[in-house]
């Protein structure tokens, strides 16, 4: 982890100043920025020497390592979870396909071409360099790699494509698609595609590869084709790679269990790693492979002698929580989209001491006052302390939490409420899980929720196929019913400091699961609830900072709003997209996930 204090001015970019008086604006001071270790490998080549090694992230970087010493010459971020890594036959350029497709320079990492919006499936080159093909879909794109300019129209196919190799004359490119089924097609296009056969039922094409008689495929179901022969593992794979002729592979399942083998079945070694595999690569010699795991492993192995681990990549910040007095965070770190629901996180104390991995950590929450933070795993819950890690109350349930993960909030009472799919209570002092009062319980996705200084609970949720069933519920500390909206996908909620007023944003519908980049926001009178204010914004959270102001996400990036007025009045540049934000309980701790890591700020009026 890389925890700098960072010494900056104050950011303080004023917009629309003539609805706000200027010295109400708030200093935004950069605090930390705090990476986390232990990410997913999930792309990985070996250059033609065998000497360089080719790592992709689930975060998006692409970093370039020395095999014989393991460091690392340099890293960079094409963006988007990385599928595919391949260098150039004469190992002077590396391609990457993530969100985007990128090219870059072996011996500096600078950017050469740039496709954007392709994909993270497949990219090869020609065995002379001079093409490069890449996926987009379920079409094939040719690019001259000269100048990165498209050579042929693009190679149309019914299915995504999911693996592609040039034969060894360059005259052919054979193709796997997402249902099993392997083309040949030639590079210009002139002749006709030709389907060669398919797979199994329900098995995708996972790797292609160049073989003495013309090529070697590997399904996902491990089923293994090669000059007419068929080979089984009869095991789901998550990561497999073929050396450059073909004569050998390396296939890795979601039990880690790698079987390194020949593809004549002469030559075979087995693994047995901690986790699912979720990057592998051979050699050009398979003298030397590399594997990833899903728990952040990353192993070099070299004959019979005893794994290296090799550097990794940062992980995926993902949901946050910051201890109520601002010392702790908790982090759950996020794995890219096929990995288990149940994943880890860290505990980053905010005074510099060490962070404290969480191996079991589904979701996180603020605890209930100094340094308490809480950990939801797989079947348990626990409050820890956030600055010596130590748990403070632990709690196991019956059954397994469903993959609608609970949120977490606090109260009045000291109970947490633990949300979506229905409300729970949690009681810290006897261990026990109850059902919330009705009509706090109901079969709704709970997006947000708010709590007052007197117990009041108001609770933001979705429902419906389109959102037309969500609800804005306000009840008492006992789950009294006090106000009900209906109709609305409510996205975020909150009380003002005083508990005078209540402010929520909603979208009255979605359509097909897209929802309007639009939300109405209201803000009611807490006791009576009459409507102060309305308007039309793109919010999707927002937290009161004092009685007129308050901070607010949305399609603009983070911003200073005046809650009087429902405008904007300052923009708050994080320097990267804001994927979650929390505020500490004194309002002054400000922390924000951009996905690469975690940033802290501290707030104060000018």
């Amino acid at each position: 982890m890389r925890h700098l204090l960072i010494a900056l001015p104050a950011l303080l970019l004023l917009v629309r100043a003539d609805v706000a008086q200027l010295h109400d604006v708030v200093r935004c001071v950069p605090d930390a920025v705090i990476t986390l270790p232990g990410g997913v490998t999930t792309a990985a080549a070996f250059s033609p020497d065998g000497t360089l090694l080719a790592t992709g992230g689930a975060a998006g970087d692409l970093m370039l390592l020395d095999v014989r010493t393991g460091a690392v010459h340099w890293q960079c971020w094409p963006g988007g979870l990385l599928g595919t890594i391949a260098f150039s036959p004469d190992g002077r350029r590396i391609a990457a396909t993530g969100a985007h497709l990128t090219v870059h320079d072996v011996a500096t990492g600078v950017e050469l071409a740039h496709r954007r919006n392709t994909g993270p499936h497949t990219v090869c080159w020609s065995t002379d360099g001079r093409l490069m093909a890449y996926a987009e879909g379920d079409s094939v794109q040719l690019v001259e790699t000269e100048h990165y300019e498209f050579a042929h129209p693009r190679l149309e196919f019914t299915y995504p494509i999911h693996a592609m190799v040039f034969a060894a004359d360059d005259q052919t490119l054979f193709v796997g698609d997402n249902v099993g089924q392997i083309w040949r097609a030639a590079p210009s296009g002139q002749v006709p595609r030709e389907r060669l056969f398919k797979h199994g039922n329900d098995q995708r094409c996972a790797r292609l590869g160049r073989a003495a008689g013309g090529f070697v495929s590997f399904s996902n179901k491990g089923e293994l084709r090669r000059d007419g022969r068929t080979t089984r593992l009869d095991r789901e794979l998550c990561a497999v790679a073929l050396s450059a002729d073909g004569e050998h592979f390396v296939a890795g399942d979601g039990e880690g269990n790698v079987v390194w083998a020949s593809a004549n079945d002469t030559w075979q070694r087995e693994l047995h790693l901690s986790a699912a595999v979720s990057a592998a690569a051979l050699d050009t010699e398979h003298s030397a492979l590399f594997v990833a795991t899903q728990s952040g492993d990353n192993l070099l192995y070299r004959g019979d002698a005893a794994p290296v681990e090799l550097p990794g990549h940062n992980a995926i910040a993902g949901e946050i929580a910051v201890s109520p007095d601002g010392t702790a965070l908790a982090v759950c770190s996020r794995g890219p989209y096929w990995s288990a629901p149940n994943g880890s996180g860290y505990l980053v104390s905010l005074d510099g001491l060490p962070p404290q991995r969480l191996a079991d950590c589904a979701a996180v929450g603020t605890g209930r006052s100094g340094a308490e933070l809480v950990v939801l795993g797989k079947d348990n819950l626990r409050i820890v302390d956030g600055r010596t890690g130590n748990s403070v109350v632990t709690a196991t349930r019956e059954a397994p939490w469903s993959w609608h993960t609970p949120s977490v909030d606090v109260a009045a009472n000291g109970q947490l409420l633990l949300g979506r799919l229905g409300g729970q209570l949690f009681d810290p002092a006897t261990g026990e899980f109850t059902r919330a009062p009705e009509p706090l319980y109901s079969q709704k996705w709970i997006d947000d929720t708010a709590l007052a200084t007197d117990g009041r609970w108001a609770v933001g949720a979705t429902s419906g196929v389109e959102g037309e069933d969500g609800l804005l519920l306000v009840t008492d500390a006992a789950g009294r019913e006090l106000f009900r909206e209906a109709g609305r996908s409510v996205d975020t909620v909150d009380f003002s400091p005083d508990g005078r007023r209540l402010f929520y944003a909603f979208t009255t519908a979605e359509l097909f699961g897209l929802r309007s980049p639009q939300n109405t926001v209201r803000i009611r009178d807490a006791v009576t609830f009459a409507l102060l204010h309305e308007a039309t914004a793109p919010i999707r959270w927002w937290r009161y900072l004092d009685e007129r102001y308050a901070i607010a996400l949305g399609r603009d990036g983070l911003q200073v709003w005046d809650a009087d007025r429902l405008v904007p009045v300052q923009t708050i540049d994080v320097g990267l997209p804001v994927q979650q934000v929390r505020l500490c309980a004194d309002r002054r701790t400000l922390v924000v996930s951009t996905g690469r890591d975690v940033r802290t700020f501290r707030l104060s009026r000018l």
